[in-house]
């Protein structure tokens, strides 16, 4: 049994790639797609931190697939976990900020992708994320 425990953290190491192909996993495998640039800042809902997507770390699991996780040091987030703000914290200025209906600076949003707040309660990236999928 050790043994397999050796093999699964040998098979799950993390990989350096160039920063095209970075961008590309992020576009990939973030839910809605959107990833301008490798500056682009994301929330982690795991560790409740800002990243960005120089910091993401990128591995290859057992499968030989390539993954991205939360670029936050100890964090193991996935996409899934990721927000474009703290959405959750409702004192948090860049929330405050949405709420308001001000938009913070951020680049250009593709077409079909809007900011507005979904009736379900999640907020405006659960509107554009629903949307895509």
């Amino acid at each position: 049994m050790a043994q397999s425990t050796a093999k699964e953290v040998i098979m799950h190491s993390y990989v350096t790639i160039g920063d095209r192909e970075k961008l590309r996993l992020l576009r990939e495998q973030t839910l809605d797609g959107y990833w301008p640039d490798l500056a682009y800042k994301n929330w982690c809902l795991r560790c409740n931190r800002e990243f960005d997507g120089y910091s993401v770390r990128v591995r290859r699991n057992r499968w030989a697939e390539l993954t991205v996780e939360c670029g936050t040091p100890g964090c193991h987030g996935t996409p899934a976990e990721w927000a474009p703000y703290p959405w959750w914290d409702e004192q948090h200025p860049l929330t405050r900020q949405r709420q308001a209906g001000c938009r913070a600076p951020t680049a250009p949003r593709p077409k079909g992708v809007s900011l507005t707040a979904s009736s379900s309660g999640r907020g405006a990236e659960g509107a554009d994320r629903n949307r895509q999928a």
